[in-house]
């Protein structure tokens, strides 16, 4: 591989890493108009379009497990997740979200074992113990306060579960285009929020949705973090390895700490940014192999 190769993919990961690092910022500014469940169902329908758009081919599935996978893989990836997640934002703030949520990696690992029976190494538990400390910090902010940021950093701390659940369903897809497998889990996605939709007997408002704040994140959120953002990401995979790539993804955080201070004017504490620190770094811990 020649160092232009690289260099293009080192580029991509960066903006990758900028693109979902905003893309929380982008969520809580949309939530100033709409509802978490109207959020959850634009976005992802922008998203499932303009997959189609990029990559109008079909792929048939091997097995209905398969087929039964994908179903499940919507529910977890889109529908809990950024259910979760989109409610959590109401709650607490944009970078508590972000950071609580990089430990996705680490419970992937944990339903790994479970399902797997693949035993984590002590680097792994030594960065978990480590990482939790760290959460403790960025969620209580040096003091325990039973109050609505509570319940937000709670529903963060349970959609990075969910998410750790969805990758380790995802991957047993890996041998088809993942371009084509994120359209399907889209659509399943769609499918399996149809009752959180129901229940919530949400509105649709054309006025709300013609507000430059509103379209413009939606378009971002649907288009560029969810369809583009996959793309790139895999393209830097593909031109530096999965392990050079996924130390980029201990920046997501940051970037959505920078973020959050200058679009939400978040003020951060010192124990929020120490608690960053101590989770990022117990993560970096865990990966050591």
């Amino acid at each position: 591989m020649n160092k232009n190769s690289k260099i293009i993919g080192h580029v991509l990961c960066l903006v990758c890493v900028l693109v979902w690092g905003s893309a929380t910022v982008s969520s809580r500014i949309a939530l100033n108009v709409l509802s978490p469940e109207e959020l959850l169902l634009l976005r992802f329908l922008i998203g499932y379009i303009f997959l189609w758009v990029i990559s109008p081919n079909f792929v048939k599935l091997d097995s209905v497990k398969e087929e039964l996978l994908c179903l499940v893989c919507g529910l977890f990836g889109v529908t809990l997740y950024f259910y979760f997640q989109n409610v959590a934002l109401l709650y607490t703030v944009a970078s508590n979200v972000s950071i609580i949520n990089s430990l996705s990696p680490m419970f992937t690992v944990i339903l790994g074992f479970i399902i797997a029976r693949s035993k984590p190494s002590k680097y792994f538990v030594i960065g978990f113990i480590i990482s939790i400390i760290g959460i403790n910090l960025v969620i209580f902010s040096g003091k325990i306060v039973f109050d609505g940021s509570l319940k937000g950093n709670s529903l963060a701390f349970l959609a990075s579960i969910v998410w750790g659940s969805y990758s380790v369903f995802i991957k047993q897809l890996e041998k088809y285009p993942m371009v084509i497998i994120t359209r399907k889990v889209f659509f399943y996605g769609l499918i399996t929020m149809i009752p959180i939709l129901l229940h919530t007997g949400i509105e649709f408002s054309l006025e709300k949705i013609l507000i430059p704040e509103v379209y413009l994140n939606l378009v971002y959120m649907g288009c560029v973090a969810s369809a583009i953002g996959f793309i790139i990401w895999n393209r830097g995979v593909k031109i530096l390895g999965s392990v050079k790539t996924s130390l980029y993804s201990y920046a997501i955080p940051i970037a959505t700490v920078i973020f959050s201070v200058v679009f939400l004017q978040e003020v951060l504490t010192v124990q929020r940014i120490i608690g960053g620190v101590i989770v990022i770094i117990g993560l970096m811990i865990s990966q050591k192999v």
